[in-house]
This record gives structure tokens, sequence and C-alpha cells, in this order.
């Protein structure tokens, strides 16, 4: 499928939790705050990325509430183009 013409804001890429559970974090580190627990089959869409593509972070949209984290790119598969995700420093 296409996603030319996609709007601003429309979802072009989701991010499904492959372990039993994941930290979503406040920055794209391992050490950083945790702002959630994310589980197992969850979906959650991608709305920006770290700039690091050997060890991929997505910033996502907190399923449950308003807000943004960060989930490590090993805990996740994406689905989507990846070139399309916006680069958040």
């Amino acid at each position: 499928s296409t996603l030319d013409g996609a709007v601003p804001g429309g979802t072009t890429a989701t991010a499904t939790i492959t372990v039993e559970s994941a930290n979503c974090r406040d920055k794209p580190r391992g050490n950083a705050d945790r702002v959630t627990f994310l589980y197992k089959g969850q979906e959650l869409e991608i709305v920006g990325k770290n700039d690091d593509p050997i060890n991929p972070w997505w910033y996502v949209e907190l399923p449950d509430a308003s807000g943004n984290c960060w989930l490590w790119g090993m805990t996740a598969t994406m689905t989507g183009n990846v070139d399309e995700i916006p680069i958040v420093r």
C-alpha cells in the first residue's frame, strides 16, 4: 500500500510489542526514567524515531493517556515506512 497523500497526523507507522513487557521511557536510552509499562501485543502509533538506526528507539503515543514515550526498537515490530518517520532529538 502507498502512503502518498497521507494527511499529517495520520498513522504511517505502528509498533507492536513482542516481549512480555517493555519499558517506555522519557528519553531514548535504557537508563532513562520509565514513563509506563507496555505489554505484549499492544499497538502504538510511532510519531518519531531517534537518529541511530543501529540502536532504534521509537517515539510513540501513550495508549491510554496524552503524551509520548520512547520505546526501544528491539522490544517491538515496526509496521510502516521507517523513512517517513521524523527524527526526534
